[in-house]
């Protein structure tokens, strides 16, 4: 992902600085310490345990940022006064990537230097990309809480790197999958303008539903922007289309909207994340539960961690996403560390290869290619002013 796309929201409820620091009072009155350093003139052993939370600190509350949030978090709840059960210091050290390759670079070097014993963060994939290498020569376990792009594990630089986040090439065979387990028995329709990216989605669809023969009755491109679609829907009417699938520009899905409720064609519409701005709420206003809009996975907390990670749902749906992953990403390596006893980073990163991890965000295990084995896109609905998954 991009945190500076500027497609993430402001955390709901206090401003994201009033709440953290609230908690961090409430922290320190139930007699928690978590200790963080700055990587200039920080003094640390290297006995101690050393988690790098690698983020952005511009803007504050945008989802880079909230690497750090999930992180001191997890940190406060797992090890209480900043000490684990062999008596070592816990301690969290900080670098702002820039979201960027060159930031990236520089931040990897400063945290090996500072001599961390895992890395969390680099929420962009420009970022995770470039810093991966240099954790790789170190034999420093590196997993990433927000890179979606492929490339990142497909030329994998090593065996310490992970990634718990989803991947930006399942959003195709996840539409597929939910058209298939949700609307077993209707007729499948798939539009899309003629964009690269509308075409490219919609044909990747349609090659998954064929293949499972799923009935597609109709499919059809149309120029965006147009201001005149009803002979469209005219023809997904005729077809007898129970679910329509378009990855659509939001004037565009308006538009088609529109039509059908004149038309009275009573179909469910799957959109994808191009609508994923805030020029489509007016529409999925109007349509309520008849849109669905397929966007990344975002986790929710579960288990017996959930009440512990309560703080985090307060962020905005971006931020809590990374902070929870983030959360989760401390779990995973405590746990290795752990089953392995020692603070090796090539031992570390066999045990987080190889075993399945207890986590706020449910069970982890990751495959052959350090990809945590969680869900890339889920079904969302637009409600009470925010996007929802539908579970």
């Amino acid at each position: 992902m991009s945190a500076r796309s500027g497609n993430w929201r402001q955390p709901t409820g206090l401003p994201l600085a009033v709440y953290i620091r609230r908690f961090a009072i409430s922290v320190a009155r139930v007699g928690i310490a978590v200790f963080w350093f700055g990587l200039s003139g920080a003094t640390v052993s290297r006995a101690d345990f050393i988690i790098a939370a690698i983020g952005s600190a511009d803007p504050p509350g945008n989802p880079a940022a909230a690497v750090r949030t999930g992180v001191e978090l997890s940190v406060g709840n797992l090890w209480p006064g900043g000490t684990a059960a062999d008596g070592k210091a816990v301690r969290i050290i900080t670098a702002d990537d820039q979201c960027n390759a060159a930031g990236a670079e520089a931040a990897a070097r400063s945290v090996v230097a500072a001599g961390a014993s895992v890395v969390i963060g680099h929420v962009c994939s420009s970022a995770a990309i470039a810093a991966a290498p240099i954790y790789t020569e170190a034999r420093i376990p590196f997993i990433s809480v927000g890179a979606r792009s492929p490339k990142f594990t497909n030329e994998r630089s090593g065996p310490t790197t992970f990634r718990l986040a989803g991947r930006s090439d399942k959003q195709a065979a996840e539409i597929a999958s939910a058209i298939m387990k949700r609307y077993a028995g209707k007729k499948a329709a798939i539009l899309n303008d003629t964009s690269p990216q509308s075409r490219d989605l919609a044909d990747a669809v349609h090659r998954f539903l064929t293949a499972a023969n799923y009935p597609v009755v109709h499919r059809e491109s149309y120029t965006p922007g147009e201001k005149e679609l009803t002979e469209l829907v005219r023809r997904l009417k005729i077809a007898g289309a129970g679910i329509v699938f378009v990855p659509a520009q939001p004037h565009d899905l308006a538009i088609i909207l529109a039509q059908m409720r004149a038309q009275q064609l009573d179909a469910h519409v799957i959109g994808s994340d191009m609508l994923a701005v805030p020029a489509v709420i007016p529409a999925a206003d109007l349509a309520g539960d008849a849109l669905t809009v397929m966007l990344s996975w975002t986790p929710l907390p579960v288990g017996v961690a959930a009440g512990k990670a309560e703080p985090l749902m307060q962020l905005g749906r971006e931020a809590r996403s990374i902070a929870l992953q983030a959360y989760a990403a401390v779990e995973v390596w405590s746990q290795a560390i752990t089953d392995q006893g020692a603070n090796d980073g090539a031992k570390i990163a066999a045990a987080l290869s190889s075993k399945e991890f207890d986590t706020v965000i449910g069970r982890v295990r990751f495959n052959e290619r350090g990809d945590a084995t969680i869900p890339s896109y889920a079904l969302h609905v637009w409600r009470n002013g925010a996007w929802q998954r539908r579970d």
